[in-house]
């Protein structure tokens, strides 16, 4: 897509866009504020180009020794865990959006329809590894959440 990737230690980020040895960074809201980085970067392009999951995993022999009672408490609690977290998240990217803005830092959304087109082919790509399924499943519930 035209961009020139740059590995750099998070622990020094603010230094090299300070010194432009990167002109650019990819964090939520969250890190640019409490990272300072709003000190040295005065531009964000919400692009939604990243989903980030946390997967809650138990093993197989540990959910077959759960009654039929447990694992239905635990589900719940899973979903309600996660209804809560997404909460959090909201709140606190709202948060950082308007710290942001009133710091000076210019937020733009952009129009993702050109960044779907040109990342078109890497659906296909996944879609047809031995985690298809799963990654469709993951790309459906994201489309629908929406």
């Amino acid at each position: 897509m035209g961009g020139k990737p740059q590995e750099i230690n998070f622990s020094d980020l603010h230094k090299a866009l300070q010194q432009g040895v990167v002109d650019g960074q990819d964090n939520p809201l969250i890190n640019v504020q409490t990272s300072r980085l709003y000190e040295v970067q005065k531009f964000i392009s919400l692009t939604g180009h990243k989903y980030s999951i946390y997967s809650f995993l138990i093993t197989k022999p540990a959910w077959d020794g759960l009654s039929a009672a447990d694992r239905e408490i635990v589900m719940a609690a899973a979903k309600e865990a996660t209804r809560y977290q997404r909460a959090l998240t909201q709140n606190a990217e709202e948060a950082a959006y308007r710290d942001l803005v009133a710091r000076g830092v210019r937020i733009d959304k952009v129009d993702t329809k050109p960044f779907i087109a040109a990342t078109a082919k890497i659906y296909d790509k996944w879609y047809a590894s031995p985690i298809g399924d799963y990654v469709r499943a993951v790309v459906k519930a994201v489309r629908e959440e929406q």
